[in-house]
């Protein structure tokens, strides 16, 4: 049996069986339900942090706006005071325009959760509406002005989980962690390729041809993808529970190189850049240790610099 037969027989595996090699079940929608919960249509107030108006806005600009109460899920700080929270400007016009009227709309875009994550944002407690009640959107004869430290509310646009490890917790017991979710620190990953059969390698070890299902143990992984004919592919990516899936164009080319791509990169930096990356994933992700390790090794490493 060739090396090709057999990955095929091992992805026809893996997609009918969704457990890891220790017979770990992946994280089910049921574990994810059990974690709590920032409800879609909560009230998030905020205000302008700049001078807008029609006479010189541009639409299409950033708007940047400021959380002015914290927002709590249980005991849980989810959102905090003078966290960052953005806009753009949907609809701008000067008074000076053909109709003599002026205009000025800000859609809502999206806020900065204490973890760092972003939550999508709307513009009124129904689903739908982006445009944010700051002032009037439209004036006859005069320009709409929106003085800094304007306040209006906007609602988070859907549910959005909340594992409570990620966020600060005000004082009594912690928010418990589900024992499913605690169990089940592992991700399914689906890979696909265009054209199908690449090869696929995963923290340098064969898994299989596209498409494939693998369950990674969360954390920082390697891939790669491989086909006759075709540029090789790869990235590193960060495995945080639940499920990922990559499709993968490929490129025509002689496949003596692997290309890393940083789009969608979940780890703090490429390793590579967006450039043919001349040494294989293993041996880059491996330096990429070794370096992390050297600097934890060297004390205020940064502070004489």
């Amino acid at each position: 049996m060739n090396r090709i037969a057999a990955a095929c027989i091992l992805s026809l595996f893996l997609l009918a069986v969704p457990y890891n090699a220790i017979g770990q079940a992946y994280p089910t929608s049921a574990d994810v339900a059990s974690l709590p919960i920032l409800a879609d249509g909560t009230p998030v107030k905020l205000k302008v942090n700049r001078n807008l108006s029609s006479s010189d806005a541009k639409s299409g600009e950033s708007v940047e706006l400021e959380v002015i109460d914290e927002v709590h899920v249980g005991n849980i700080i989810v959102v905090q005071k003078g966290g960052a929270a953005f806009g753009t400007i949907s609809a701008a016009q000067s008074k000076h325009s053909a109709d003599h009227t002026a205009k000025l709309e800000v859609a809502a875009d999206y806020l900065r959760l204490a973890d760092g994550d972003k939550a999508p944002l709307r513009g009124s407690p129904t689903s739908g509406n982006t445009a944010l009640a700051i002032g009037p959107s439209s004036v006859a004869g005069k320009d709409i002005k929106i003085p800094s430290g304007a306040e209006v509310t906007a609602y988070v646009n859907g549910n959005i989980v909340i594992d409570p490890r990620k966020f600060p917790q005000l004082g009594g017991s912690l928010t418990p962690i589900p024992a499913t979710v605690l169990e089940s620190e592992v991700t399914e990953i689906t890979i696909t390729s265009s054209p199908t059969s690449a090869e696929v390698y995963v923290d340098e070890r064969l898994v299989g041809v596209a498409p494939v299902k693998v369950i990674v143990k969360n954390g920082d992984h390697t891939m790669a993808i491989r086909l006759a004919g075709y540029s090789g592919w790869g990235r590193t990516f960060h495995a945080a529970g639940g499920a990922m899936r990559f499709d993968i164009d490929m490129d025509k080319g002689a496949n003596r190189e692997l290309q890393y791509k940083d789009e969608l990169l979940s780890t703090p930096a490429s390793l590579c850049g967006v450039h043919e990356c001349p040494a294989a994933p293993g041996d880059v992700a491996r330096a990429a240790r070794a370096k992390k390790a050297q600097q934890a090794k060297q004390p205020n490493s940064g502070s004489n610099q």
